[in-house]
């Protein structure tokens, strides 16, 4: 019982500061479902699960996000940004299993839709032993 205190305490007081941080959800094109969670003013983290059709496989994806300030421009509010992250993946083929992983650097840029919570960004995924550009992403998250 002591154990589950000291567990529910310590993740209580991770999750005290980000409190007042931005918490969202959201999918992006190509299909991948996310959680975004603010850490601090201009450091977020980033995790999802890409959406498929694909038989036998499972994949994940994190990614940390450093914010820049926010620039007017066309009277709409853009806030670039860039990051790393990884993904792994697991799939089977035949009676093979092939496991994957890969190191990705972002680059992007979210612009808040005004009067509303949602959020729109376009980013590109700077994927590590691939040639560039990588992979363009487009999408949308609500911010509660």
């Amino acid at each position: 019982m002591r154990a589950l205190i000291v567990v529910v305490g310590g993740i209580a007081l991770l999750v005290l500061p980000c409190a007042a941080q931005p918490l969202g959800v959201g999918v992006k094109i190509p299909l991948q479902a996310f959680v975004f969670v603010g850490v601090a003013e201009h450091f977020a983290l980033e995790v999802g699960l890409p959406i498929g059709f694909s038989v036998g496989g499972l994949a994940a994806v994190a990614n940390v996000k450093l914010l820049f300030g926010t620039y007017e421009v066309i009277a709409l509010l853009w806030r670039p940004f860039v990051g790393a992250g990884a993904s792994a993946g697991v799939r089977s083929q035949g009676e093979v299993l092939i496991i994957e992983a890969t190191l990705q650097g972002i680059v992007g840029v979210e612009v808040p839709i005004p009067q509303t919570s949602w959020i729109s960004f376009a980013e590109v995924w700077l994927l590590a032993g691939r040639p560039l550009p990588g992979l363009f992403a487009l999408g949308v998250r609500y911010e509660f």
